[in-house]
């Protein structure tokens, strides 16, 4: 035996053991509460659909295919239970998601929305309910019940029921709840569930894709999700105008080396010209070398600025919630109020 043995001191490598053992052990203890909470969380919501007679489904402004995809796939979940159920956005979704189910059904406008008309809500995708244009209704204490099923960190959960899990996308929640409550889904709410997963992994391109998301993925090919469908209509539909709209705004680019920021800003006059599509620009930002933190600006029509930031480590989301907006780690946007503003010295600043 070693004399360090005999003597009751620990070797260095008998010390690493224990911290390994001890750290797998606390992690694995909160994993374990995370996971009794979220199946916790998953009967409420089978036990409240189940009892729903009227539910309303609604998502956030500018759907992308995510919020369409989680839209799509629980209004299978709905029909499967013979619910009545409306799906309501406060924008006209793109073109590009027609090919998902139910699309066609989706009513735009919050203005003449009944609640009184619903018992439930499902707020899927949104961050923030406030986000969803139905906050003002829900002000009378004798509200629906309302359900939130979401992956953004931000997101304080802010519902009756809250799925809230830090993931890859919602439609990756909306998939471990289908594996909880043994939903048999066919191939349309694969491709739906799928859709949202390619969107918010970029193809899995992005940090927020785990071996987990992608095993999951091939499942939902194999249930008869279209892959080919969903890549040629989210990834490869780009137009001519959107290509110009690309290259003009790019040549605008601006570097902080000192913040390590690279940056654009788009006004209310570029926005309005043929083919302005800021997810490209976006996307196409965040593959550069140089920068730790991609930035656009986007000027609106209401007075208000939508500061988005994409970042390769830096934690965006903390800043954001501080500045009142929210979303991911390394994707989160936030509002202010004002105007953009040109400087003297080829700059820009917030009026």
């Amino acid at each position: 035996m070693n004399a360090r043995h005999r003597h009751g001191v620990t070797p260095r490598n008998s010390l690493h053991g224990v911290f390994i053992l001890y750290s797998c052990f606390f992690l694995e203890k909160d994993l374990y509460y995370f996971n009794v909470f979220m199946i916790n969380e998953f009967n409420k919501i089978q036990q409240a659909l189940m009892k729903a007679e009227s539910v309303l489904l609604v998502g956030h402004p500018r759907p992308d295919g995510d919020c369409l995809g989680a839209l799509s796939a629980m209004a299978d979940y709905l029909i499967s239970l013979n619910k009545k159920y409306e799906i309501i956005l406060d924008e006209e979704l793109p073109n590009d998601f027609d090919f998902l189910a139910h699309t066609e059904k989706i009513l735009v406008g919050m203005k003449n929305l009944k609640m009184e008309k619903y018992d439930t809500v499902l707020v899927l995708d949104a961050g923030d309910i406030k986000r969803t244009g139905i906050a003002d209704f829900l002000q009378d204490t004798d509200h629906p019940l309302i359900i939130e099923i979401d992956h953004h960190v931000t997101n304080r959960g802010a519902g009756d029921i809250n799925a809230i899990k830090n993931i890859s996308s919602t439609c990756e929640v909306i998939y471990d709840f289908f594996q909880h409550v043994n939903f048999k889904y066919q191939k349309e709410t694969a491709t739906a569930l799928l859709t949202g997963i390619l969107t918010d992994t970029g193809l899995f391109a992005f940090a927020n894709t785990s071996g987990e998301t992608v095993k999951k993925a091939a499942a939902l090919v194999a249930r008869g999700a279209d892959f080919n469908l969903i890549k040629k209509r989210m990834f490869n539909s780009q137009q001519l105008p959107e290509l110009k709209f690309l290259g003009k705004f790019l040549s605008r680019l601006q570097f902080n080396e000192k913040l390590n920021i690279l940056f654009l800003v788009l006004t209310k006059e570029d926005l309005a010209e043929e083919g302005a599509e800021t997810d490209i620009l976006s996307n196409f930002l965040q593959q550069n070398k140089e920068a730790e933190i991609t930035m656009v600006l986007k000027e609106g029509d209401d007075g208000m600025i939508k500061v988005s930031w994409r970042s390769k480590k830096a934690d965006v989301a903390r800043l954001a919630k501080e500045l009142g907006g929210g979303g991911h780690k390394k994707a989160a946007a936030f509002l202010v109020k004002g105007k953009l503003v040109k400087t003297e010295d080829g700059g820009w600043k917030i009026e």
